[in-house]
């Protein structure tokens, strides 16, 4: 079950399985659908990507709800790769939006997200810091 109400994953590697259902799972990817594991995420976790940084889970959730809330009228996503090295997970998508704006852009890009993870003394596994890469060019 995805939500705030799951509990905090107890190995690295149930962590990453939670994050790649995130990603991948039947529901679609969390950017689109608004719902994402929020047991795998410190309350006060780092979110981050080319513009802005902020801490906080539930900053970051309400930032998904207003995503899918019909930004978003159309959308693929194809994932590229994922790696664990360390205590640090990356996966990078192909991302393809259509905007609800009148002139209904279409925009694509390869997206990458770092998610840092700690081992806690609790023995729970969680992120850190959530950190975007776009590659864009101007």
């Amino acid at each position: 079950e995805r939500g705030p109400t799951t509990a905090p994953p107890r190995s690295v590697s149930e962590a990453v399985d939670r994050i790649k259902l995130d990603y991948e799972g039947p529901e679609g990817p969390y950017f689109l659908t608004g719902k994402m594991d929020a047991g795998c995420y410190d309350v006060d976790c780092e979110f981050a990507d080319p513009f802005v940084s902020f801490n906080g889970r539930e900053r970051f959730e309400s930032n998904l709800a207003n995503l899918a809330g019909g930004f978003i009228t159309e959308s693929s996503v194809r994932p590229l790769s994922s790696s664990l090295e360390g205590m640090s997970y990356r996966t990078k998508l192909l991302v393809k939006l259509r905007l609800a704006l009148p002139w209904s852009p279409v925009l694509a890009w390869p997206w990458g997200v770092e998610h840092v993870l700690e081992e806690r003394d609790d023995g729970t596994v969680v992120v850190t810091r959530h950190l975007e890469s776009w590659d864009v060019s101007a």
